[in-house]
C-alpha cells in the first residue's frame, strides 16, 4: 500500500469518501492505502482546515540553549506536565529538540497515570483540607539536584597541533554532582533547609532527620505550639513501617500525606523550582558550590512573604482539585 507521501490528488480523494460516509478500512481499501494514512490526512483537514503540504522547518540543526533550558527545567520541576509541544513553539523548534534537550539533563518522558482511585483522593484530600487553617502547619519535602554533563569536547584542528594549549581543555573533568536537599517551611519562613550528603535515603535515616533535625528546629520556632501539623507527599519514603511508627509514637507531632501524583497541592515545588532557575552550573561546578547555591537561595527568602503567599494558595489549590473533580490542575 502507499506511504504517507501523497499528492494532493489522492489527498482530496481521502476526504471526498469520507465526507460520503465510507469509513477509514473502506478508504483504505478503495484507495491501497494505509489506514494510518488515510486516518493522518482526514485528521489534518479537521485541524488544520486544508491539505497543503505544511512549511519545512530550519534545516539547520538546533539547540537550545542554556539560559532557555534552565528555565524549561524550572517550569517543569514548577509544572511536570507542561506539553513538549509548549517549548516546541515557544522556541520555533521540533518536539525531538525539546526531548533531547531534557534527555541531557537526565530528565526522562514518563506520562503520570491519573486512576480513577488517585482522582478520588485527591479529591477527598482537597474536600477535607480547603477550609483548614494552615497558619501554623508544616511542609516538608525533599529534592535531588543533579547537574549536567555535557560530555567530551573535541576541537577542531589540524594535524601535529594536538597538544597546543589552545587545543587543550585545561579545567578538571566535569562529572555529574548531585545534592540532595531537605527543608521545611511555615507561613513564617523558610526553615531548616539540611544537605543529605552520605545519608542513605530510608525509612530509619528519615526518622534520624526528623527527629534530630526537623522537629527540634521546629520546636525553636513555635515553642509553644502544642501540636506540630506536618504535611509531606506519599513517597514510599514517607509511608515506610518505621516512618509511620515513629510518627504514631510522637503525641505532639501529627502528620498528614498529600496524594501521590499531586504536585499541584505541593507549594514547596516553587521554592525547588526558584533554586533550579537562579542555578548556574556553568560557573557552579561542585559539589559545594550546588549546595552553597541552595543555601544562599533559601536565606535569600527570609523576611519575605513568599512561604506565607505559597501556603496560602492552599486553599486556591484545593479549589482546583475540587473543580476538576480531582483531575490534574494547572498549578
Amino acid at each position: 500500500m502507499a506511504s504517507r507521501n501523497l499528492d494532493i490528488v489522492q489527498r482530496s480523494k481521502i476526504l471526498v469518501y469520507h465526507e460520503e460516509g465510507f469509513n477509514i478500512r473502506q478508504i483504505s481499501e478503495k484507495l491501497g492505502i494505509t489506514r494510518n494514512t488515510v486516518r493522518l490526512w482526514i485528521r489534518r483537514y479537521e485541524e488544520e482546515g486544508h491539505l497543503q503540504d505544511r512549511p519545512r522547518k530550519r534545516q539547520q540543526p538546533y539547540m537550545i540553549g542554556e539560559e532557555d533550558t534552565r528555565n524549561m527545567l524550572a517550569i517543569y520541576e514548577a509544572q511536570p506536565l507542561t506539553p513538549t509541544r509548549f517549548f516546541a513553539q515557544k522556541f520555533n523548534c521540533s518536539l525531538r529538540t525539546v526531548r533531547r534537550a531534557l534527555e541531557r539533563e537526565g530528565k526522562i518522558s514518563s506520562k503520570v497515570i491519573m486512576t480513577e482511585t488517585n482522582k478520588a483522593a485527591r479529591l477527598k484530600f482537597a474536600r477535607e483540607f480547603r477550609d483548614y487553617n494552615f497558619f501554623n502547619a508544616i511542609f516538608v519535602d525533599e529534592k535531588s539536584f543533579l547537574s549536567s554533563s555535557p560530555g567530551r569536547r573535541h576541537p577542531l584542528r589540524t594535524e601535529n597541533i594536538k597538544y597546543e594549549p589552545l587545543n587543550v581543555n585545561s579545567k578538571n573533568k566535569y562529572t555529574r554532582i548531585v545534592a540532595n536537599m531537605c527543608g521545611w517551611m511555615s507561613t513564617a519562613g523558610p526553615g531548616e533547609l539540611t544537605d543529605l550528603n552520605g545519608m542513605s535515603v530510608n525509612g530509619e535515616s528519615y526518622v534520624d532527620l526528623m527527629r534530630d533535625s526537623i522537629i527540634p528546629t521546629i520546636c525553636t520556632v513555635y515553642p509553644e505550639l502544642p501540636e506540630i501539623m506536618i504535611f509531606q507527599e506519599s513517597s514510599p519514603l514517607h509511608t515506610s513501617n518505621a516512618v509511620k511508627s515513629w510518627f504514631q509514637n510522637q503525641s505532639r507531632v501529627k502528620v498528614n500525606l498529600w496524594p501521590i501524583n499531586s504536585p499541584d497541592l505541593n507549594p514547596f515545588n516553587y521554592i525547588w523550582a526558584t533554586m533550579l532557575q537562579r542555578w548556574d552550573n556553568n560557573n557552579e561546578r561542585t559539589r559545594e558550590m550546588l549546595v552553597t547555591h541552595c543555601h544562599n537561595v533559601w536565606e535569600s527568602m527570609r523576611g519575605t512573604d513568599l512561604c506565607e503567599g505559597l501556603i496560602q494558595s492552599m486553599k486556591t489549590r484545593c479549589d482546583a482539585v475540587i473543580a476538576a473533580h480531582g483531575a490534574a490542575t494547572t498549578y
